[in-house]
């Protein structure tokens, strides 16, 4: 979080050359051998977060600010906000598939399956977007969406098995609700999922 772009990858690449330097000249000590895998470690995980950075995030990361017409399929299930409601959905950008929270002007409720379609005005969670936030990248979610104007929502019926797991969480947390006592259930939530 404090480093990223060129900087994270030439730490890592001074860390590798630095790692090999180091066991090549001090062979056979034990120091040698942990600095060389504490540095090895170091060089090798900076490297791949500035790749993943830099190729597999790119595409949200230039959408960061943009409107841009899409078609997400839901993940789960919408709940309500101030305004409408939210969904956790899967968005492909560039071909490439991109978990986003879209924030809808609408009262209809979405379930895992359905098709979103319309313009959203985008926004990238990654440290280097406008809307950063280190508790939405670290639940895997890569981008915001709010939408512009009207939005199409496709129900399904699909009972696909990709879905279960959100059906599932849904079944349980409403029994839950069902079974305890109300000033329990949050607690119970947060407990059993």
């Amino acid at each position: 979080y404090l480093l990223g772009g060129l900087w994270l990858a030439a730490i890592g690449v001074l860390a590798l050359l630095i790692s090999v330097a180091v066991i090549l000249l001090w062979k056979g000590k034990k120091a040698a051998k942990r600095m060389f895998c504490v540095l090895l470690g170091l060089g090798v995980g900076a490297v791949w977060f500035f790749a993943y950075g830099a190729f597999t995030l790119a595409p949200a990361q230039r959408a960061d600010g943009s409107t841009l017409s899409l078609t997400a399929e839901a993940t789960d299930y919408s709940y309500e906000t101030e305004y409408g409601i939210a969904v956790e959905a899967s968005v492909r950008l560039e071909g490439k598939p991109f978990a986003a929270r879209l924030y809808i002007d609408s009262k209809e409720p979405v379930s895992p399956g359905d098709r979103i379609s319309g313009s959203f005005r985008l926004r990238f969670t990654g440290p280097e977007g406008e809307e950063s936030s280190t508790y939405l990248s670290g639940a895997g979610i890569q981008l915001l969406g709010y939408s512009k104007d009207d939005v199409t929502i496709d129900h399904t019926q699909d009972a696909s098995f990709r879905h279960f797991p959100a059906r599932v969480r849904r079944a349980v947390l409403e029994k839950i609700a069902q079974v305890f006592p109300a000033d329990v259930v949050p607690f119970a939530k947060a407990l059993v999922l």
